[in-house]
């Protein structure tokens, strides 16, 4: 039974071994300024361990490398595994400002704004475990108020419960919804110079903005002859060809 073990752990630790020598080679690239290499390297990495840490890296290579749609989807990646990841948000701002397309968020309540930011603050098993804390959070202090004998204590051990009810709710619903976002993630970067966009699913129809590399959207509806409804950054809708766009999420 030992050597068995000692077998699988030997078997198990090959391909991990291997991944932190390319992950190593991968950063020494970057640190010696060859950008190529280093996207070589972590874009094999990806394909077969993907984590928010290795597209965030991906993503400084091609920034390097000015190639900014490929930046862009590197940065949506690893804000997809992980929407906490602050330094992937703040380079992902900073690649948007070199591209052509700079779009005006649509206008909304401070508070649905507010409610989104904070939601995207953390990732879904980070949710998941505020809602467990919350929880617990919860029962200690109901425990605590049926057990203790002075008002104050009682008083105490009410508002904490109360809180930790309201809190396991909250979370559970940021949670539900950071795991909707993740199954249901339909946004696509444009990866070609150009992309035209119409206003119904035909090329007949009347033109709507000219779409350029890097620009993000999210893909609505489908129609027959293969075009799709897109979601621009500033919340117009429009007809394009798909051809033309890599999806955040590759369909399975």
């Amino acid at each position: 039974m030992r050597t068995f073990l000692l077998l699988l752990s030997f078997l198990l630790w090959i391909p991990l071994g291997a991944a932190v020598r390319t992950k190593t080679a991968g950063d020494s690239a970057y640190l010696r300024k060859d950008y190529p290499e280093a996207v070589r390297l972590y874009s094999a990495l990806v394909k077969a361990q993907p984590s928010a840490d290795l597209y965030y890296n991906l993503g400084n290579a091609h920034f390097r490398l000015q190639e900014y749609p490929k930046a862009v989807l590197a940065y949506e990646r690893c804000l997809h595994l992980d929407p906490s990841h602050e330094d992937a948000r703040f380079n992902l701002t900073v690649v948007r400002t070199r591209l052509t397309d700079h779009f005006a968020p649509p206008q909304q309540m401070f508070f649905v704004s507010w409610w989104q930011e904070w939601r995207a603050s953390r990732s879904l098993e980070s949710w998941t475990r505020w809602s467990y804390l919350c929880l617990l959070l919860a029962m200690l202090a109901g425990m605590l108020y049926r057990l203790a004998h002075r008002v104050l204590i009682r008083k105490v051990a009410f508002f904490l419960s109360a809180a930790g009810i309201f809190g396991f709710l909250l979370t559970t619903l940021f949670a539900w919804q950071q795991k909707a976002a993740f199954r249901d993630n339909a946004r696509a970067v444009v990866m070609a110079a150009e992309l035209p966009s119409y206003t119904s699913a035909t090329a007949n129809s009347k033109r709507g903005p000219t779409l350029h590399e890097g620009t993000t959207v999210e893909i609505q509806e489908c129609a027959a002859g293969g075009w799709q409804q897109v979601l621009l950054p500033n919340g117009e809708q429009f007809w394009v060809r798909p051809y033309k766009m890599e999806r955040v999420v590759p369909r399975s």
